[in-house]
């Protein structure tokens, strides 16, 4: 199958005064890392963290080399990234690369069926497996499954046949899953994007309930993923080959709105927000620890000095307190 890859008036005549308001400041945008898989500034494919404003800078996490292949996909699992390319020049292999997110090696590589190609991954943190929309056997549609990765082999778990073309996913702390469909027309090697539409996915059934369109026209593969924090769902969009930007995906009526240009049109997969050692509102890390043990003792002191601070770099107040384990 084809990879696609797009009041005041009256106020006034009535003579009421009102006050003045400030431009209300838009919502911040979580730090998201994402696979970069082409640019026009040809920058290395691997694991970038996105920039959080504006024409903010790109930061390389893992360089990913794709040898002859192409990267279809991503996800983060337990300390390990994902990372599953393929190569349709020699009768489509695939190819399954792990990655340390400690120290970016590559641990292994895979080469498993084709029903493990997948077009969109995400992490589910409800029930703690990894949802896509994977190839079918035959290369000619779609299939909603999970899978598992090892190294002695990926485990792909089918859940439905899906019908028409599904390109992003991602999964809501409660668990929900949400997927973007195109409505594309195909003439020979010509693709239009008609339309992309906004879909709550059952994770057990894979049955879908349409939320509405996006406003979107998707030509180039992207990703999605919701903020395990705020609950905000984000979709890297790239309507063709000349720009490429994230949306901001509202939840409720399926509209995608651009939050953030990508400078360097780069095509972003297998994005996810990296989950934080700690909540917001949490105190933040004692320092100048000191632990005083002669002697090989089991018994003695330690000291350190308690945060003034909140985890997102606030002002601490009230009492503390802790736990030495």
């Amino acid at each position: 199958m084809a990879k696609f890859f797009t009041f005041l008036a009256a106020v006034f005549a009535a003579g009421i005064s009102v006050p003045l308001m400030a431009d209300e400041a838009p919502p911040s945008i979580p730090q998201m890392k994402g696979m970069v898989v082409s640019s026009s500034i040809s920058a290395r494919t691997g694991l970038w963290t996105l920039p959080t404003v504006s024409d903010g800078e790109w930061a390389m996490d893992i360089a990913m080399d794709p040898g002859y292949a192409t990267f279809y996909s991503g996800v983060m699992y337990d300390d390990v990234y994902y990372a599953t390319r393929c190569n349709a020049q020699y009768g489509t292999i695939v190819y399954v690369d792990a990655y340390s997110m400690e120290d970016g090696s590559k641990l292994w590589t895979n080469y498993p069926k084709l029903t493990a190609l997948p077009y969109d991954l995400t992490y589910n943190p409800y029930d703690g497996k990894i949802y896509g929309f994977f190839s079918n056997e035959k290369n000619t549609g779609m299939v909603l499954a999970t899978i598992s990765y090892d190294k002695s082999g990926e485990t792909v778990t089918p859940i439905k046949e899906m019908t028409g073309n599904w390109i992003a996913i991602a999964a809501a702390p409660s668990g929900e899953l949400y997927g973007i469909s195109s409505d594309v027309t195909v003439q020979g090697t010509s693709v239009t994007v008609n339309s992309s539409s906004l879909h709550k996915v059952d994770r057990m059934t894979g049955e879908t309930t349409l939320i509405g369109e996006t406003g979107q026209l998707p030509l180039i593969t992207g990703s999605a993923t919701i903020d395990p924090r705020s609950g905000r769902m984000f979709w890297t969009v790239g309507p063709d080959s000349d720009n490429s930007y994230l949306c901001e995906v509202d939840l409720n009526t399926g509209v995608a709105t651009k939050v953030l240009d990508f400078n360097g049109r780069q095509q972003v997969v297998g994005l996810y927000v990296p989950t934080p050692p700690a909540e917001d509102d949490a105190p933040a890390a004692v320092k100048d620890v000191v632990a005083a043990f002669n002697g090989g003792s089991l018994s003695g002191s330690l000291s350190f000095t308690a945060p003034s601070t909140l985890y997102d770099g606030t002002s601490a107040s009230g009492a503390l307190t802790y736990t030495i384990l």
